[in-house]
């Protein structure tokens, strides 16, 4: 994917290569950079594992570490999420195996990040917004580019969006964007209480592109299809979609008493050429 996505983004095929590494312990309130680069350069493949959760936690740490994220010496962040949702671990779940050519979660909360994040600078920070202390393992791969490199005004942004419940009936909006770009994926959450509650037939996506209202290029039928899926939603991943979490009240994945699920879609930047 690395690839893709870097010729996608015309980045240079070679560059010096780096890596950083940190382990902070961070008290309740502490933040810490963990990356503070200068380029041009970018970051390929970024690792980072935090103390596991213990007897005594209510949830697993990694939901109250604060990410955030800054390019090119900007003063506000174009990430700002708990750390777990950023690897797609919601519901303030236990970390859960994710095995997607874009995040990739190990055992005993091994997270790894492989889609490019190229910048001119970046500055990665984490805060302890929990009452305990943390300690935390960080390891970067990124290449730095000749001073000169023309590189992509692109940046990596990531937008988190909840509602509990969502409106019956009505539109969730997912995100709206602009600017040139290309969206890489989504994941997205869906608790479904019953059989009254079916997302999955009245759950279709609608994307509306460059300032379209109606006809639209892209409409979903219901909400598995979005990721592939048919006839609800299952336990299975590939590289490009999945499911890494589904938890059943019964024994049926579209009708029934009710369940909950994960499911993740990466896009190839090209989706024509596939």
């Amino acid at each position: 994917m690395n690839k893709l996505f870097s010729e996608e983004l015309g980045l240079p095929a070679r560059g010096k290569s780096m890596r950083t590494t940190r382990r902070p312990n961070l008290d309740p309130g502490d933040k810490v950079d963990l990356f503070d680069g200068c380029g041009p350069g970018c970051i390929f493949h970024w690792w980072i594992t935090n103390t596991i959760k213990q007897d005594h936690d209510v949830r697993d740490p990694a939901h109250d570490l604060q990410l955030k994220i800054y390019y090119d010496g900007k003063s506000y962040p174009d990430v700002d999420l708990p750390l777990a949702k950023y690897f797609g671990i919601l519901f303030d779940l236990d970390v859960y195996d994710m095995g997607s050519t874009a995040i990739k979660m190990l055992p005993e909360n091994a997270f790894n990040f492989y889609l490019p994040m190229p910048f001119q600078a970046m500055r990665i920070e984490i805060e302890n917004r929990s009452n305990r202390a943390i300690c935390i393992w960080f390891m970067a791969d990124w290449q730095k580019f000749k001073d000169d490199t023309l590189l992509t005004d692109m940046r990596l942004k990531i937008i988190h969006k909840s509602a509990c419940p969502a409106e019956s009936y009505g539109s969730f909006l997912m995100a709206d964007l602009s600017g040139e770009g290309f969206v890489a994926g989504m994941v997205k959450g869906v608790r479904v209480k019953d059989d009254s509650d079916g997302w999955f037939h009245t759950g279709g996506d609608l994307w509306l592109l460059d300032g379209e209202q109606n006809p639209h290029a892209l409409h979903g039928i219901g909400g598995e299809d979005a990721f592939n899926m048919s006839f609800g939603i299952w336990d299975t991943q590939t590289d490009w979609i999945g499911s890494p979490y589904i938890h059943l009240v019964g024994e049926s994945r579209d009708v029934g008493p009710g369940y909950e699920g994960v499911m993740y879609r990466f896009f190839w930047p090209r989706p024509g050429l596939v």
